[in-house]
């Protein structure tokens, strides 16, 4: 039976929107990975401001948390706007036919 080029499309639209919805889903973990990570620097950083010995490892915890802030909020833009595509490419759904039965005697 060949496929007919509907068909061929509108599986490609599945595809593609699940293609959209793996990215959104991939981005918004990142971007919650990389905000865990910007909350344990800070915390290292302020746990230990206090110590002269550590004053450089405090530094750079501000630094990577600072940067993992930036890296947060990009990931979290991008799984923003993958979602947004994906909920422009749902698919078209079925048409589904049925009969209808009277319970009327």
């Amino acid at each position: 039976m060949a496929v007919t080029p509907e068909e061929t499309q509108a599986q490609k639209a599945a595809e593609d929107y699940a293609q959209a919805r793996e990215s959104a889903w991939g981005w918004a973990q990142c971007a919650a990975t990389e905000y865990r990570e910007a909350l344990r620097q800070e915390d290292y950083a302020r746990e230990h401001a206090s110590s002269t010995y550590l004053r450089d490892a405090v530094a750079d915890a501000r630094v990577a948390a600072q940067l993992h802030h930036g890296r947060a909020a990009g990931a979290r833009q991008l799984a923003e706007m993958w979602a947004r595509v994906a909920t422009v490419l749902v698919p078209p759904l079925e048409p589904v036919h049925c009969e209808l039965v009277t319970t009327d005697a």
